[in-house]
């Protein structure tokens, strides 16, 4: 029995055995509380665990939405640089290539394995030997720079580097865009040109109407000495020569005009393929006989309303323009096409044209030359061989006319000139030409309004030869005064269009009217300032003539006014 005892040797009487119960039982206890507090320990740990693998599993599903979240951004990102126009390139700190947009792509011509190379192992289409050095300078100024660059075939680039900022905000690079701006370039250059032709077409106006003054006084008191019944022999040569001179710088003041966009025109519907070809004969004399003349007319161009006369000089200065352009002879080509022009093209509203195309094989226009061919008394010829007024009348008829032209030229492949006139689709106008009214002495009354001095007498000299009373006044409140102090009738007032003293033309004869309400009106003027009449003024409501006028011509249009009293 003692060997069997678990804790060691039996004790040999009761109380013993007790005491030894009693140190055994404490121990168990002792170890079993151990138990306790290990199990609780453990229980807790358990619980600290699953807690951070929810913890754990909480992070990894934050971190699986952000990665998410981010790779959406990344995709949107993505496809925003590949759909956007705009050439955008961002460079690293090492001006590395980190993205571009497929506009960069196609403008830099990029392939994928250029990712992570250097900008300047790029192949560019344009120099643009600034883009290192601006790259740099943006990333230490944190200043963007912006500068014009040129690509291959003359497109042009607002190219612009600005720092490249992350997501919070911090510098990692540079961002270059290229915009193309070549069409704001050409639209800037077009009205550069615009406001200078313009600006010159003002100061010839101002020119020729001067001019047309003075030539209306030598022309007309040449004629006079040449016609009357026997001049003296001795100086009738020298005052032809006058008179001719005069007669041609009658023809360079209405280039100036037609330039200028002040010329009196007296459109009328007509068909270019019927003008073309009644212009044939002329221009193949003009030609000479080695340049070829050939026609492709379209058979259903529309018709235009345009001054017959006009258009027809127009077609003679191209061709002779084109003529000198060809001196060793060549192919002129007249053609003519419909085309729906869109808004924005040239400086005239969209819609239908009727473009009358004239085109030579000649040695052609440099750029410089296409940007100045029509400004007046620009010439490529030699001293003495041209004015430069020619291809300046044709811009002028056809912007009055609501039209525009294009140049098509290059040096050594020959020059195209397209005009654009509006289409109409009234039919051609047919007018019977005019029997000549036979002179008659006159027996009105004529209030002569004009400004200069020498052809307010010659004017008056001229009406009172023919039997007319002419009252002479020098500006728009003396003839008031003058028509306020007559008490019989005023039958005609001739009156110049621009007049010193703040009223002008058509003001002065509302103030003489209001005095003579049955008076006719003729107005004169060596240009046409005012808007009504910018586009013809043989209208119904009054009567213009153009100066310079000849005597004849003054008395035959005094004479046709008064007589449709």
């Amino acid at each position: 029995m003692a060997d069997a005892f678990p804790f060691g040797r039996a004790p040999t009487d009761p109380q013993g055995l007790a005491t030894e119960l009693a140190r055994v039982q404490a121990q168990a206890r002792a170890a079993l509380e151990e138990a306790q507090a290990a199990n609780e320990e453990l229980q807790a740990a358990n619980e600290e665990l699953a807690a951070q693998r929810e913890e754990l599993r909480s992070v990894n599903a934050r971190l699986q939405a952000k990665t998410t979240e981010l790779e959406t951004t990344s995709n949107d990102l993505s496809s925003l640089l590949s759909s956007i126009d705009l050439a955008v390139l961002v460079l690293d700190p090492r001006h590395h290539i980190r993205h571009y947009t497929r506009a960069t792509k196609d403008l830099l011509d990029l392939v994928p394995g250029d990712l992570g190379r250097p900008v300047t192992a790029l192949r560019w289409k344009f120099t643009d030997p600034h883009l290192l050095a601006d790259a740099r300078g943006v990333f230490d100024r944190l200043v963007p720079v912006a500068r014009e660059v040129e690509a291959d075939g003359g497109r042009r680039y607002l190219r612009r580097v600005m720092p490249y900022r992350t997501r919070d905000d911090r510098i990692d690079g540079v961002a270059v865009t290229f915009l193309d701006v070549t069409a704001q370039k050409t639209l800037e250059e077009q009205f550069r040109q615009a406001q200078k032709m313009e600006a010159v077409g003002q100061l010839a106006a101002g020119v020729a109407h001067d001019f047309n003054n003075l030539l209306t006084v030598i022309n007309g008191y040449s004629k006079l000495y040449l016609s009357s019944p026997a001049p003296d022999p001795e100086w009738r040569e020298s005052i032809a020569e006058i008179y001719s001179a005069g007669r041609r710088a009658t023809e360079l003041t209405a280039q100036l005009l037609a330039f200028s966009r002040q010329t009196v025109l007296e459109p009328r519907v007509l068909s270019p393929n019927g003008l073309i070809r009644g212009t044939v004969k002329l221009l193949s004399r003009l030609l000479g006989e080695d340049v070829e003349l050939l026609m492709s007319l379209t058979d259903d161009a529309g018709r235009v309303c345009a001054d017959r006369t006009q258009l027809e000089q127009a077609l003679v200065n191209l061709s002779v323009n084109a003529r000198d352009a060809m001196p060793r002879g060549g192919r002129l080509t007249l053609a003519t096409r419909n085309e729906q022009v869109g808004a924005g093209r040239g400086d005239a509203p969209g819609g239908a044209y009727v473009v009358i195309r004239v085109s030579d094989t000649g040695h052609g226009m440099d750029a410089a030359t296409r940007g100045r061919v029509f400004e007046p008394f620009f010439t490529t010829k030699g001293v003495g061989k041209g004015t430069g007024l020619g291809l300046a009348m044709v811009y002028g008829f056809v912007k009055q006319s609501g039209g525009f032209l294009e140049v098509h030229s290059e040096p050594g492949r020959g020059a195209a000139f397209d005009i654009f006139l509006p289409r109409v689709y009234e039919e051609v106008a047919t007018e019977a030409e005019p029997e000549p009214a036979p002179l008659v002495r006159g027996g009105g009354t004529v209030l002569l309004v004009e400004d200069d001095g020498w052809l307010r007498k010659f004017t008056s000299a001229i009406l009172q030869s023919v039997g007319y009373t002419v009252l002479e006044a020098t500006d728009g409140v003396d003839a008031a005064h003058v028509a306020r102090s007559r008490a019989a009738a005023i039958d005609l007032i001739l009156t110049d269009v621009v007049l010193p003293g703040g009223l002008s033309g058509r003001e002065v004869v509302e103030t003489v009217r209001g005095a003579h309400p049955g008076a006719r009106v003729l107005y004169t003027s060596g240009y046409t300032d005012d808007a009504v009449m910018r586009y013809g003024v043989a209208t119904k409501s009054f009567e213009f003539l153009p100066k310079p006028f000849a005597s004849a011509t003054l008395i035959a249009k005094v004479q046709e006014v008064l007589d449709r009293r």
